[in-house]
């Protein structure tokens, strides 16, 4: 079911008709309701895509969220559910969240991403510094080399770091 053209004010028949179907049994009936309110731009529209986001299945969760991130700033007040999401167990909504995040780029949106990133960079050191433990002597030194630039390294070694550990276990 796609819908299209103008769906009026929130108040109106065909929006409640949405909310209703975001709590429908059939996943494909609730994603196909968050992608609607797309088309819908008001208070209840943010309110039943923040429910979606948070308490449906994945496919109509990331649907919400970039319905959400497509809102922007007028999404502001599903900020702190979104920043939630930034530790969902699935990567596919966590990086939804992020991006929806980045797309409503409030000054609180900024802040909670910000500080995303910021965990995330930690855990990355964390990690690297678990693989220097573990590492041969050369590639030790190059991890406290690593460590001693700190956090602006973090995303571009990572991925070299899980390479080079991976063939010498081989």
């Amino acid at each position: 079911c796609e819908a299209s053209g103008d769906m009026g004010p929130a108040g109106s028949p065909v929006a409640s008709a949405l909310v209703g179907a975001l709590r429908d049994m059939v996943p494909e009936v609730r994603q196909s309701a968050a992608e609607a309110y797309w088309k819908v731009d008001s208070t209840a529209a943010v309110q039943a895509l923040t429910a979606a986001a948070k308490e449906g299945d994945v496919p109509v969760r990331l649907t919400a969220l970039a319905a959400l991130g497509e809102r922007g700033s007028s999404a502001d007040p599903a900020v702190p559910v979104i920043g939630e999401l930034l530790s969902d167990s699935s990567d596919t909504v966590r990086t939804a969240s992020a991006q929806a995040l980045k797309n409503i780029a409030t000054d609180t949106a900024k802040k909670i991403l910000a500080a995303y990133r910021e965990k995330q960079q930690l855990a990355d050191i964390n990690r690297l510094t678990g693989e220097l433990k573990k590492s041969t002597e050369p590639m030790k030194e190059a991890v406290e080399a690593l460590i001693k630039i700190g956090p602006p390294v973090v995303p571009s070694v990572t991925p070299q770091i899980g390479r080079a550990s991976c063939r010498e276990r081989v």
